[in-house]
């Protein structure tokens, strides 16, 4: 391995501990190994890098976020052959190369060449796989036509990086579930209960307050929080569902009412910006 791919797999390290940028780092490490952009993708949710408005479950680096705009834009219509074709034939492997799985007639004839890789600037693709506690990872690398196809000779410095990204993938959760836990701690010590939910409003985490407040009235059933008396859902889950779009409201507070007891205060906070990256698939605190 190079010193220039260590130093790439160190920035992606520090990314991973919240001291760096991830498309920063991972474009390092793209250039390092030859290409010109790259991305980091799982079908696994929640992660530390879901996102919100889209299926997609990565990070790009800095120079592939022009092409994954176009490929979600026209690859619905169209689709993409490498994609499903390196899933299915990956087997054990590391390190699959475009032309193992996709043949010259179909680079010649199907529209993913012509109207995406091409004006894209992606002619070339190669992905390293590796797996975080059970669940799946690529690192799909892409080349231009000026740089050509990956060579069968650089498997080798190519499987050399999965144990790195793995490490690092595995730290980034680490961190955020650390860094999101100790905020949800912080509302106990104030006496405040709060949840965390992602953008279908399924509960990711509370704090015990807000587990305390759990009981006939409120509950959290099949991952939802869910309030007994129907004007309350319905009350409840707008509130979730403006919330989880990231819409900013006035008065995001609703009240609910429970027989017996005082009124709940409900306040709902999107997250955006840096409190977007710390919770992960978190879209929504919610303050009972």
């Amino acid at each position: 391995m190079s010193d220039r791919i260590e130093s790439a797999l160190e920035a992606c390290q520090d990314a991973a501990l919240g001291v760096a940028e991830w498309p920063l780092a991972l474009q390092s490490l793209c250039e390092a190994l030859g290409a010109v952009s790259g991305c980091l993708r799982t079908r696994t949710r929640p992660n530390p890098f879901s996102r919100r408005h889209d299926d997609v479950c990565g990070v790009d680096s800095t120079e592939h976020a022009g092409f994954s705009q176009l490929w979600l834009e026209r690859v619905p219509g169209i689709g993409d052959p490498r994609f499903n074709a390196g899933e299915r034939s990956a087997g054990a492997r590391v390190v699959i190369f475009e032309d193992q799985v996709i043949s010259s007639e179909v680079r010649a004839r199907h529209p993913f060449y012509t109207q995406v890789a091409g004006p894209g600037g992606r002619d070339w693709w190669a992905s390293v796989l590796f797996e975080v506690d059970g669940n799946r990872w690529r690192f799909p690398l892409f080349r231009d036509a000026r740089r050509g196809r990956f060579e069968q000779v650089e498997e080798e410095v190519l499987r050399s990086v999965a144990p790195g990204l793995a490490r690092a993938v595995r730290v980034a959760g680490w961190v955020l579930d650390l860094a999101a836990g100790s905020i949800l701690d912080a509302f106990d010590l104030i006496g405040e209960a709060a949840l965390v939910l992602d953008d279908a409003g399924a509960v990711l985490a509370m704090n015990a307050s807000a587990a305390a407040l759990m009981g006939d009235a409120l509950r959290v059933k099949n991952r939802r929080l869910c309030a007994a008396e129907r004007p309350n859902g319905e009350t409840l889950r707008a509130l979730v569902a403006r919330a989880a779009m990231g819409v900013a409201e006035v008065t995001p507070t609703v009240l609910l009412t429970r027989k017996g007891r005082p009124w709940l205060k409900v306040d709902a906070m999107p997250f955006t910006g840096r409190s977007h990256d710390l919770f992960g698939a978190g879209r929504v605190l919610l303050r009972l």
